[in-house]
C-alpha cells in the first residue's frame, strides 16, 4: 500500500484514542521467512522479520496494523490475540486469528500506566544456588548455570519481552533422606529466601538417576519465588537443560501445558527434539501471550501474583487457560493456574445454546434409565447425540458447536462435567449414574476419545484437536498405556465428525435422524496399541517418520470409506 494510504487510515484510527494496551502474537506458520510491515500506536510502519516457526510478540497502547512482504492488504488485529500466518497451496501467505473460547462475549479494556514500549525490558533478579550434593567448585558451578540462565533468558525474551538477571550465589544444605521431589520443593522453599531478587532457582544433584518419567523441575506456581531443577542424570544435554529451564521459568509467568509439539510447554520434554541441530526452543501462540500479558503487568502495575491482574488481563488468560483446559482437562498445572487466572463467573449468564443442548441429553438419558431394558453401549451413545441434535437444530448458527460441545462433555469424561455450574448440568445432577458409559465400538475409551476431540474442534480448531491426540498418545508412551494407533483414529474420527457437523456437510437434522456408531467410527483391526516409547520408536520411527505417516495415511483411509464420507 502507498505510504499516502497507509497514513490516512491511520489517521482514521485516531479517533479510538486512547486506547486500551495490548499485545498481539504473531507465528508464521508458512515454510519460509516472512518480513511483516507493523504500524503500532499509530506510528509510521516499521519491518519484523520472522523465520518458519517463529512466534513473536508486538505491544502496543493503540491499533497494530501488519502487511505481509508487499501484499497490498493491511490487517487490523485485536488486542491481546494470537494469530497465525498460513499459507494454502498456490496462495499468499495470510493472516488468521487463534479463536478462543469467549470471543464472542464482550471484552474488558485493559489500560495500564506507563509506557508501552520501554527501550529496555523488564528485567527479573535472580539468584542461583546449589545444595550440598553439588560437587564441583564454586567458580565452575556459578559459570555453568549463568549461562544456563542466560540462554534462556534469551529465549523468553523474544516471546514475551522479559529477562531474567542473574544478581547472586548461594547454597543450601538438602536433607539426604527426603527423596519426593514436591517435598524438596518445600524444603528449599523453607530454607532460602530470595532477596534481594525476585526469584530463587535452585539446582539439586541430591537424587540418583532412576529409569523412566521422572518429575525433573518445578515451581509452586506462578509468579512464586522459588523454583527448583534437578541437576542429575538421564544423560541430558546441555541443551537439553536449557529447555527445562525455559519451560520452568515459563510456568513461573504463567505460561501451561500445550498440545503443539514443537513448543517448549508440551508435557514431556527429554524426548531428545531438542539434540536435533536444527531444533529451536520457542513457545506455542497461546502461552506466548500469556506471558506476554503477565510481563507486561509486571513492569507496568508492579503486580506480584496473578490474583493482582488486572481484571482485562485474568479474563483473557483465563479464556487461553479454558482453550488448553478443553485439551488437558486433568493436567494439575492447568487446573492450578485456571484457578488462579480464570474470572469469576458468578453473576454471568450461562450459555443458554449449550444449556439448551445439555439439558435435551440429560432428560433423554433420564428417560432411558426408567426403560425396562434402557439403551447401553453403542445404543446409549447413539441416543445421547440423536437428542443432542434435536435440541441443537432449531438453534441456527448456535448449534453446531452448543452440540458438539454438549455431546464431548455428556459423553467425554465424567470429571469435565463435575465442574460445570449445578445449572448447565453439573455435579448435583449425577452425570455418571444418569448418563452411564457410552461406547463407540464397544468401547469406552474410543467414545471419549472421538467425541472429546469432537468438541475441542468446536472450540479450539481441528489443529489444535489433531495436536492433542497426538500429545495424549506420546504421553501415554511414557509409562502410560503406551501409544494406541486405535485412539487415534477415534481421535481423527471425532476431527473428521466436528468438521462435516460445522461446515454444514453434515446437517445437525441428519444426525438427529440417524446417528449410526458404525457410520462415523472406522474399523481398528489391526492397528497397533499398547506401544511404550522405546517399542513405537523402533516400529515407527517418530511422527517424522515415513512409518507413522503411513499409519496415518490408513487411519486416513479407513475413515475415508464411511459413508458420511463418501466422495470427499
Amino acid at each position: 500500500m502507498p505510504k499516502t494510504q497507509l497514513s490516512i487510515a491511520l489517521l482514521l484510527a485516531a479517533a479510538c484514542l486512547p486506547c486500551p494496551a495490548g499485545v498481539v502474537v504473531v507465528a508464521n506458520r508458512t515454510p519460509a521467512a516472512l518480513t511483516l510491515g507493523v504500524s503500532v500506536d499509530l506510528k509510521p510502519p516499521s519491518d519484523l522479520t520472522l523465520a518458519p516457526g517463529d512466534v513473536k510478540p508486538i505491544f502496543g497502547d493503540g491499533p497494530v496494523r501488519v502487511t505481509i512482504g508487499d501484499a497490498p492488504r493491511i490487517y487490523t488485529l485485536k488486542p491481546d490475540t494470537p494469530y497465525f500466518i498460513g499459507q494454502a497451496a498456490g496462495a499468499a501467505p495470510s493472516l488468521h486469528e487463534i479463536g478462543l473460547p469467549g470471543d464472542d462475549q464482550p471484552r474488558i479494556d485493559r489500560p495500564l500506566p506507563g509506557d508501552d514500549r520501554p527501550a529496555k525490558p523488564l528485567t527479573i533478579p535472580v539468584v542461583i544456588l546449589v545444595d550440598d550434593e553439588e560437587a564441583t567448585q564454586p567458580a565452575v558451578w556459578q559459570a555453568r548455570f549463568r549461562r544456563r540462565v542466560e540462554a534462556a533468558s534469551d529465549i523468553i525474551e523474544r516471546h514475551s519481552g522479559v529477562r531474567f538477571e542473574v544478581v547472586g550465589y548461594g547454597q543450601w544444605n538438602s536433607d539426604n533422606n527426603v527423596r519426593d521431589f514436591t517435598d524438596s520443593l518445600r524444603e528449599f522453599e523453607k530454607e532460602v529466601d530470595p532477596k534481594p531478587a525476585r526469584i530463587a532457582i535452585g539446582f539439586t544433584s541430591q537424587y540418583e538417576a532412576v529409569t523412566g518419567r521422572t518429575h525433573l523441575g518445578g515451581t509452586r506456581g506462578a509468579l512464586q519465588r522459588h523454583l527448583l531443577m534437578r541437576e542429575w542424570g538421564q544423560h541430558l544435554s546441555e541443551r537439553e537443560r536449557t529447555e527445562l529451564l525455559v519451560h520452568e521459568l515459563g510456568h513461573f509467568l504463567g505460561a501451561t501445558h500445550s498440545p503443539e509439539q514443537d513448543t517448549v510447554m508440551r508435557p514431556v520434554l527429554g524426548d531428545r527434539q531438542s539434540r536435533m541441530r536444527d531444533f529451536v526452543v520457542r513457545f506455542d501462540p497461546l502461552n506466548a501471550l500469556v506471558i506476554s500479558i503477565v510481563g507486561e503487568e509486571m513492569r507496568r502495575r508492579g503486580i506480584d501474583s496473578l490474583a493482582a491482574l488486572s481484571p482485562g488481563a485474568r479474563q483473557r488468560i483465563g479464556q487461553v487457560y479454558q482453550a488448553i483446559g478443553l485439551v488437558f482437562p486433568e493436567d494439575p498445572t492447568v487446573k492450578r493456574l485456571a484457578e488462579m487466572g480464570t474470572p469469576k463467573t458468578a453473576g454471568q449468564r450461562p450459555n443458554k445454546p449449550f444449556e439448551a443442548v445439555f439439558a435435551a441429553m440429560l432428560r433423554a438419558a433420564a428417560a432411558n434409565q426408567q426403560q425396562p431394558m434402557p439403551a447401553k453401549d453403542d445404543a446409549l451413545a447413539e441416543l445421547l447425540v440423536q437428542s443432542a441434535a434435536t435440541a441443537a437444530a432449531p438453534l441456527g448458527v448456535d448449534g453446531p458447536k452448543a452440540f458438539l460441545t454438549a455431546v464431548g462433555l455428556g459423553l467425554g469424561d465424567a470429571k469435565l462435567v463435575a465442574r460445570l455450574p449445578a445449572a448447565m448440568g453439573g455435579r448435583e445432577l449425577g452425570r455418571a449414574q444418569l448418563l452411564g458409559e457410552p461406547t463407540l465400538a464397544g468401547r469406552r475409551d474410543l467414545a471419549q476419545h472421538f467425541f472429546v476431540s469432537a468438541m475441542v474442534v468446536a472450540n479450539a480448531g481441528a489443529t489444535a484437536a489433531n495436536a492433542a491426540g497426538l500429545a495424549k498418545e506420546q504421553s501415554d508412551s511414557n509409562g502410560g498405556s503406551g501409544f494406541s494407533f486405535v485412539d487415534l483414529a477415534a481421535d481423527r474420527a471425532g476431527v473428521r465428525f466436528a468438521e462435516a457437523v460445522l461446515s454444514g456437510r453434515l446437517p445437525l437434522a441428519r444426525v438427529a435422524g440417524g446417528f449410526r456408531a458404525g457410520m462415523f467410527m472406522p474399523d481398528t483391526t489391526g492397528l497397533a496399541e499398547g506401544l511404550q516409547a522405546e517399542a513405537f520408536e523402533e516400529q515407527f520411527g517418530g511422527v517424522d517418520d515415513e512409518r507413522f505417516r503411513a499409519a496415518q495415511q490408513d487411519i486416513e483411509a479407513r475413515i475415508n470409506k464411511l459413508p458420511p464420507y463418501w466422495g470427499g
